[in-house]
């Protein structure tokens, strides 16, 4: 929420929380270091990434896109002109996924680096579509 009050005071503007865009849950691991949390991880398999729980209390990913898409529909559901929405990585790739309507079983995946811009827009033909990924906003 720090960098969406960072934000929201420049553009004079209050930030809306949504809980929904929060970060996939790691559960047991989420504060644990790297080795630590590999030490309790559930084996990776080899397909059906969708429904894999890392460890015995994660999210798995088919959970976290129901979660952003819930987001997603309050976010298209306001009329404002403009929306900016702070997040974060996974949260963010499940979000643009949502946004160009990609079904969930393409796995596709969006790197989204921190601190970027990413820029979506209806275009004329009322397409949706990535302006800008991972952009350091320069107007």
């Amino acid at each position: 929420m720090e960098s969406a009050d960072i934000i929201g005071s420049i553009l004079g503007c209050t930030p809306v929380p949504l809980a929904e865009l929060r970060e996939l849950n790691n559960s047991d691991a989420a504060q644990l270091t790297q080795l630590e949390a590999t030490r309790i991880q559930n084996p990776e398999p080899k397909s059906e990434l969708l429904d894999w729980r890392s460890n015995a209390n994660a999210e798995i990913w088919r959970e976290m896109t129901q979660r952003t898409s819930s987001a997603h529909t309050k976010i298209l559901s306001c009329d404002a002109k403009t929306t900016i929405v702070v997040g974060h990585g996974n949260s963010g790739q499940a979000l643009i996924q949502a946004w160009l309507e990609l079904p969930l079983e393409l796995e596709v995946s969006f790197h989204v680096d921190v601190a970027s811009v990413t820029e979506l827009c209806v275009n004329q033909r009322s397409e949706r579509e990535i302006v800008r990924l991972n952009s350091i906003y320069d107007a």
